[in-house]
């Protein structure tokens, strides 16, 4: 065994910009080079421009090359034939319900047991003894499926997921049900939710084994080197960062501003939204039907990462606004609050653990218009308390958020996983053989 294994990163699609996944990796992955021998990234998609990765990190798009060319039938085969589909029943009591269940199962396993072949390929292509080898699912999904079959098929693996919003809550599915999840849970090493709302789900949901290490591991973001200003000119300005997506419920949001902008008629607005997605032409369309005339707004979509501190910078902002269904912990939220911006935020997934009653208006999980336009009449009513705010962000992300120090001590804890592994013994051959 080496002195430091190999850490093989499985992410949805970076570094392509399909997903924008480089706001969530870029800050992380400077810290994982760091820790281990060699890091590789294998994506499971390659859609988009292909993004810079840093000296000494290894790209290989052979597993997205190779799932997307993999046909509807053999997918089927695979998944029809594998012990995982066997040893799940998802009945539900609505019909369609199960069907639909099902579908997901098959898909589900298929992509498993396709990406397993591969990287069972990768490692003997690289000369990769099990032993040696820590392998990082970004998302808790199908590769993470993938590697608890590799896992049964070389136990010497040290194979660990994050877990953050839709890969993590079952509830975000219709029906709520995501395959295979107590099987994997059996089979892995670690699991790490991005928040400890996300910790205590699992918990209570599932029958953990003993020997899961699961633990909060949240993200961060760098010190952006400057504060956010408030307004001067009398104008309120919101700002707003996500994809554009039903989950976000920015409708909701311009709702919102639109009832508090006519309840403060005398007040001017500007609302500032960062972000694409296919609700874009309806959300155009919405903002151009509800706004008052005292509401200026701009969509200009998502120019980077540089460019939105660019902006946070030389633009005031008077406060920062998210109002999802369902989240992990937003890296747009954890950006805003290093920049001293105060937050106002529904209290849903990771989103009270950043926006804390130091920094934040908290809203109801499923706040009406008129509650979120409350939020806003609060903000414009207590201006000290707002002022306070802002420090208290600069606070809660540096105690919580900060890159520096959230991704030394999940790269350590990686380390620390797979040595403990290692010194009870482990050895380099393969586990059961059958099917995946």
């Amino acid at each position: 065994m080496s002195a430091l294994p190999h850490l093989v990163l499985i992410p949805g699609s970076y570094p392509f910009s399909d997903a924008a996944e480089n706001t969530f990796l870029d800050p992380e992955i400077p810290f994982l080079r760091e820790a281990f021998a060699q890091v590789f990234v294998v994506p499971c998609g390659s859609r988009g421009a292909r993004l810079p990765l840093p000296s000494g990190v290894a790209l290989d798009v052979g597993l997205a090359d190779t799932l997307r060319c993999s046909s509807t039938l053999t997918l089927l085969r695979r998944a029809l034939f594998s012990r995982l589909t066997r040893n799940e029943v998802p009945w539900r009591t609505n019909p369609w319900d199960t069907i639909r269940s099902w579908r997901r199962l098959l898909s589900h396993v298929g992509h498993a047991v396709t990406a397993f072949r591969w990287l069972r390929a990768f490692m003997a292509r690289n000369r990769f003894l099990p032993e040696d080898c820590v392998f990082y699912t970004y998302w808790f999904d199908y590769a993470t499926t993938a590697l608890a079959l590799l896992k049964r098929a070389f136990p010497a693996v040290t194979v660990v997921t994050r877990a953050h919003g839709f890969d993590l809550y079952e509830e975000r599915h219709t029906p709520a049900y995501i395959p295979v999840r107590q099987q994997v849970l059996a089979m892995i090493d670690g699991v790490f939710p991005d928040s400890d709302q996300g910790t205590d789900y699992f918990q209570r949901k599932y029958a953990l084994p003993g020997n899961l290490r699961i633990h909060t591991a949240r993200l961060g973001v760098p010190d952006p080197g400057f504060q956010a200003r408030p307004s001067a000119d009398g104008l309120f300005r919101v700002q707003s960062c996500s994809f554009m997506v039903p989950v976000k419920r920015i409708d909701l949001l311009q709702q919102g501003i639109a009832a508090a902008a006519s309840r403060f008629s005398d007040r001017r607005f500007f609302w500032h939204h960062f972000g694409d997605g296919p609700m874009r032409p309806f959300l155009e369309e919405n903002a151009r039907k509800v706004f008052p005339e005292n509401v200026r707004w701009e969509m200009p979509g998502y120019p980077g990462t540089a460019e939105v501190f660019r902006h946070y910078r030389e633009q005031p902002i008077d406060l920062f606004v998210n109002v999802s269904s369902s989240e992990g912990t937003p890296v747009a939220v954890m950006e805003a609050a290093s920049c001293g911006i105060p937050l106002m935020a529904t209290r849903v997934g990771g989103n009270p653990e950043i926006a804390t009653p130091r920094n934040a208006v908290a809203l109801p999980p499923h706040p009406s218009p008129e509650e979120v336009a409350q939020g806003l009449s609060w903000c414009l009513e207590h201006p000290e308390d707002l002022a306070r705010h802002r420090v208290g962000s600069r606070e809660i992300w540096w105690e919580r958020y900060a890159s520096a120090r959230n991704f030394p001590r999940f790269a350590a804890e990686l380390l620390e996983l797979h040595a403990r592994k290692s010194t009870q013994g482990m050895v380099g051959c393969p586990g059961g053989g059958g099917r995946p």
